[in-house]
């Protein structure tokens, strides 16, 4: 299967501290890749390089056919790349609907279409019945969700997720695993930081484990989960159960 979304010896300096060291990912198409690490493992940094939002020191970023690299948000977008962010900020007075319409108006300009178009989007994220509700009536879960409808209008083929669980109790973190899955099966390519375990261990087809801004290792669920080298990083001595 071929990659959608590829960086190849990718680092990042901020003056003498080095994020992001000599790491290559590759995102297969119809895929969901995990990233995971400790606090500072520079996961947030990376997911910055590949979406545009700062330019690598060294390495090169492609997307599909293109090469992407330093190339701004708004143009990656049109050739199929969306993000959201783990601090969500929705347009609080306007309603759900509205909020999701800024991001489909980017498919369309025709009011009636980009509404159509938001519609299509709550409902395959279970929220068809909030539609009316104003944004700052949300509540955490649904502001999460939000996010990602916002993000999921614009009609990307590649999708990244920050952390779309956090903040979220178990009960709410388990209810957006079928949200998630949905969105992949509908042809929507997932990339995702997660530090819910459980989580991140049920979606992914591969996991990247990134510590002190270098790859540690790459592999299946059940591989990262066998991994001592893993387990010491990322949780000490405790097991990295799925």
């Amino acid at each position: 299967m071929s990659a959608l979304l590829s960086g190849t010896g990718l680092v990042r300096r901020f003056g003498g501290l080095t994020a992001i060291n000599d790491v290559t990912v590759e995102v297969r198409e119809g895929h969901i890749l995990g990233i995971i690490g400790p606090n500072g493992a520079g996961k947030t940094t990376l997911f910055n390089l590949l979406s545009g939002f700062i330019k690598p020191t060294r390495g090169t970023v492609r997307l599909a056919e293109h090469e992407v690299t330093g190339l701004r948000p708004h143009r990656l977008n049109r050739l199929g790349l969306a993000r959201t962010f783990q601090l969500v900020k929705p347009f609080a007075r306007m309603s759900v609907l509205e909020n999701v319409m800024v991001g489909s108006y980017r498919l369309s300009r025709d009011s009636r279409e980009a509404a159509q178009r938001a519609r299509e989007v709550l409902a395959l994220l279970g929220m068809e019945d909030l539609t009316d509700r104003p944004a700052r009536e949300l509540t955490m879960p649904g502001m999460k969700r939000l996010e990602v409808a916002r993000a999921l209008a614009t009609g990307p083929r590649l999708l990244l997720l920050d952390e779309v669980m956090s903040g979220l109790t178990p009960t709410e973190s388990k209810a957006m695993l079928p949200v998630i899955q949905r969105i992949r099966d509908s042809g929507v390519t997932i990339l995702m930081i997660e530090h819910v375990m459980h989580a991140i261990m049920a979606l992914s087809d591969r996991i990247v484990v990134l510590h002190h801004g270098s790859k540690l290792a790459e592999g299946s669920p059940d591989e990262i989960a066998a991994n001592p080298a893993v387990v010491e990083a990322y949780l000490g001595t405790a097991p990295l159960g799925r």
